[in-house]
């Protein structure tokens, strides 16, 4: 899987930093995601994007332990 996989720009450069925070031996994380992704702080209108990163940590980790 690579970033151009992904349909959103945004989603393209998260991948990207996990990626590359795996790659150099760094966990990717909330905590270490988060500053490399930029100045932008809205995600939405009604999302930061921290609380979007939040959300979609929670979403994965619930799909991760049902199957």
């Amino acid at each position: 899987l690579e970033p151009h996989h992904f349909f959103d720009p945004f989603h393209q450069r998260l991948y990207s930093i996990v990626q590359n925070l795996i790659r150099s031996g760094h966990r990717a994380d909330l905590f270490t995601v988060h500053p490399y992704i930029g100045a932008v702080d809205q995600f939405t209108s009604e999302l930061t994007v921290g609380q979007y990163l939040r959300r979609l940590a929670t979403v994965s980790s619930r799909v991760a332990s049902c199957c």
